[in-house]
């Protein structure tokens, strides 16, 4: 179960903004790894993805929470481009606990 709970900034329940149940398919290993040794979800499209939930619950929760600032708070499962991109495009704020240790482009703007 994927679930995007609200509280206050202190710390009162609001309530579920969103939820999804869903349920893994387990592959062989072999239909998980592909020639190279690659990971069959590094060449999906996203929305094939399971991550993909995560941009699904980032957009149903800005549609329903338009009158506040709503920062959306993520573990490391989350920690991926496609997520970012779209928290972007609709103006969303986020907190992401990184997976990996990155380097940050810091513009100007």
């Amino acid at each position: 179960m994927h679930t995007c709970f609200a509280v206050t900034t202190e710390g009162m329940p609001l309530g579920l903004l969103d939820q999804k149940i869903f349920a893994r398919q387990l592959r062989p290993d072999h239909e998980r790894r592909r020639a190279g040794g690659k990971n069959v979800q590094d060449v999906l499209p996203v929305e094939e993805k399971e991550s993909y939930r995560w941009i699904e619950a980032l957009e149903a929760t800005s549609k329903v929470a338009v009158e506040f600032l709503v920062v959306t708070v993520c573990d490391r499962e989350c920690d991926f481009y496609d997520f970012f991109k779209a928290a972007e495009k609709i103006g969303s704020a986020v907190l992401v606990r990184a997976s990996q240790n990155r380097t940050i482009n810091r513009s100007s703007r």
